[in-house]
């Protein structure tokens, strides 16, 4: 009789021991599922994002362009050196009056008129000749820089 209780008590507790198997593995896949249908929920929610950060991206990008016009058109009045070329010895010293993009990342710019710009723009607009030099010479009296 005895052993017919200790058979059934193994009996029992191996059942159980199974139950509890079944239950953590059942469990297990729920999490499994759970976790894989979190992966598809940011999937989809990046996926509707993905259109808003292109619009932003392109505002973006407009507000850089508009930026970068608009120092390369501050570049415009700006006072700049550059060398007269190889083996010269020389420089040059010249105030821009329009956009000079060919001059973008070549020449250094050190300064800008702050003062006196109509004149700047006339001395601009005096007649040239060969090699664009003034056909009368153009004579600066007095000139100041400021630090």
């Amino acid at each position: 009789m005895i052993i017919w209780i200790v058979i059934a008590a193994i009996v029992v507790i191996l059942i159980l021991i199974g139950v509890g198997i079944y239950n953590g593995l059942v469990g297990a896949r729920n999490q499994t599922k759970n976790a894989w249908a979190q992966i598809d929920v940011q999937l989809k929610r990046r996926h509707d994002l993905i259109p808003n950060l292109v619009e932003t991206v392109k505002g973006y990008m407009e507000h850089e362009r508009g930026t970068l016009e608009a120092v390369t058109n501050a570049r415009n009045l700006a006072q700049s050196m550059a060398n007269a070329g190889p083996g010269t010895n020389g420089s040059q010293f010249f105030i821009t009056l329009a956009p000079t993009p060919h001059l973008n990342n070549r020449h250094t710019v050190f300064g800008k008129i702050i003062s006196g710009i109509d004149i700047v723009q006339k001395i601009g607009s005096v007649q040239t000749g060969p090699m664009d030099r003034p056909v009368t010479p153009v004579v600066m009296n007095k000139v100041t820089i400021r630090r």
